[in-house]
């Protein structure tokens, strides 16, 4: 980890000519992206914040626990520095993985409760499949709510004697 992150600080795959870290190491090694996407999301971590390296290098916390560390700061890099040695002392004292892995998910889930979501990523995806259609929504829980407010005020049973049969609500 601690080689790919001077590695990567050093943009030392530029000089074969690569557009970057992932598509270098999965040119020169036998790793799919993921992996390697993974590993350098782990390395950047370990660069970034001077607990998270001292601690992985005095065999304080292994390496597993540095890459699920990578993954709680992924889209929460602000709270996770003002957290970091907090996250690094639940890595150091979490007896089990599983326990880990939930104080990680209920930082997360905080941390998520306390800033706004990100309205740049809203969206609506439509399917259609013959006569039918499907209709994904993905942003803030609010609009679903107002959402789901609007179907449910303006829509109603069909009539019991409405020719094809009655549709629920």
């Amino acid at each position: 980890v601690r080689a790919v992150a001077e590695w990567d600080a050093a943009g030392a795959w530029a000089d074969d000519g690569a557009t970057g870290p992932i598509p270098w190491l999965t040119h020169r090694f036998e790793m799919t992206r993921p992996e390697a996407q993974q590993l350098v999301k782990t390395a950047r971590l370990y660069a970034r914040h001077p607990k998270v390296a001292a601690a992985l290098d005095g065999d304080e916390i292994p390496v597993l626990r540095v890459r699920l560390l990578a993954r709680a700061e992924y889209r929460h890099e602000a709270a996770f520095a003002a957290c970091v040695d907090a996250m690094v002392e639940a890595a150091r004292r979490r007896a089990t993985l599983a326990e880990f892995v939930g104080f990680l998910d209920d930082w997360i889930d905080a941390v998520d409760e306390q800033e706004p979501p990100d309205l740049s990523k809203r969206s609506v995806r439509r399917r259609r499949s013959g006569r039918m259609t499907s209709t994904e929504i993905w942003g803030a829980s609010e609009d679903a709510d107002l959402l789901q407010t609007a179907l449910d005020l303006h829509d109603s049973p069909d009539p019991v004697d409405y020719p094809e049969g009655p549709r629920t609500k």
